[in-house]
């Protein structure tokens, strides 16, 4: 009797201190892998979207979409007074509600990009809410580049 007691405290305290303890420590690499801006970009958004703009007239003629460079111009800059400099937060809510349920009422990219490209495919069944956040803020802390010159860009792209 005295062991069946002493055997279910034994147990109890250490069913207790299981339950108890820490929780186990996932591997934070992979989590940071997993949410890689970066590297989501790549693997999500480059098949389509160049980082840069076109550099010959044969990678023009193969984008499916604009490069990320003029995108992010105008998503920070804004194509009115009204949305001139967005503030971070509401870029990267634009940025996540625009690639999961984009229209062309949204759209900031001018009205040629739409003609050129169409409007792009909504990305709510590819891309997680975690994995777009990650790489909205990607965006938003590397484009455009501080020099970047959309004017110029502009005025090139439509000579070509």
């Amino acid at each position: 009797m005295i062991k069946r007691i002493l055997s279910g405290l034994i147990l109890t305290s250490i069913f207790m201190a299981i339950s108890c303890s820490t929780p186990q420590v996932i591997d934070d690499s992979l989590k940071r892998e997993q949410y890689d801006g970066k590297q989501l970009f790549k693997s999500r958004c480059l098949s389509c979207h160049l980082l840069t703009p076109p550099k010959t007239k044969q990678e023009a003629a193969t984008m499916l979409a604009p490069p990320v460079i003029a995108i992010m111009y105008h998503v920070k800059e804004g194509t009115g007074a009204e949305l001139e400099m967005m503030s971070r937060k509401y870029a990267i809510d634009f940025i996540m509600d625009y690639v999961r349920n984009p229209t062309r009422e949204k759209a900031l990219c001018s009205g040629h990009a739409i003609e050129n490209f169409g409007l792009m495919p909504s990305m709510k069944e590819t891309v997680t809410a975690e994995e777009l956040n990650a790489i909205a803020n990607y965006l938003y802390d590397n484009f455009p580049p501080k020099d970047f010159d959309h004017d110029k860009m502009e005025r090139k792209q439509h000579k070509q």
